[in-house]
This record gives structure tokens, C-alpha cells and sequence, in this order.
């Protein structure tokens, strides 16, 4: 089992893309935690640096190249240069 981890800006999920996507995560990947998170970067174009607020999904799964195909394929539809995508080996436990 892996954990990725991905970060998509807040304003990319309107309500109803926010519903059918986390039931896609439940339904599709067993589960997912989600963190409202604030970054920034240095936007090289403006001369600026930029802030934003996001979410950081954490998922747990076996189906990796399936979730970054899905990843891939909504970020088309949000139009972001990139998404942050991290694959993790991890030993998770789930312990009574």
C-alpha cells in the first residue's frame, strides 16, 4: 500500500466537484483525509510572490497510476500548470 499525496487550490472545487469527487476517492480508492492548507511561491512571470489557500488530499492505495490517471484527467478541466502529486511507501496499521 502506497499514500499519495496532492494539493489542489481551494477555488478548483466548486460544491457539486467537491461532492463527486470525494465520493470518486471513497468509492474508487477506499478513503481519503483532506487539509485545508495555505502556501506560496514566487511567481517568476509577475515578479511577485503569490499565496493561496488549497486542500492537501491524503489517500491510501494500491491503484496509484489509477488516482494520478484521474488526477491528471480533472486537472485538465482546472486548467493548473501542475498539480503536487507525491507517492509515499508507508507501513500503515490500523490498530484497535
Amino acid at each position: 500500500m502506497k499514500k499519495v499525496v496532492f494539493i489542489v487550490p481551494l477555488c478548483k472545487l466548486v460544491l457539486c466537484d467537491k461532492l463527486l469527487f470525494h465520493d470518486t476517492l471513497c468509492e474508487k480508492f477506499g478513503g481519503f483525509t483532506k487539509y485545508e492548507i495555505k502556501g506560496g511561491w514566487f511567481n517568476p512571470e509577475t515578479g511577485k510572490v503569490e499565496y493561496d489557500l488549497s486542500y492537501k488530499y491524503e489517500v491510501l492505495t494500491d491503484k496509484v497510476e489509477v488516482l494520478k490517471a484521474y488526477i491528471i484527467a480533472l486537472n485538465k478541466r482546472w486548467k493548473e500548470d501542475c498539480i503536487y502529486f507525491e507517492v509515499v511507501d508507508t507501513d500503515v496499521h490500523f490498530i484497535k
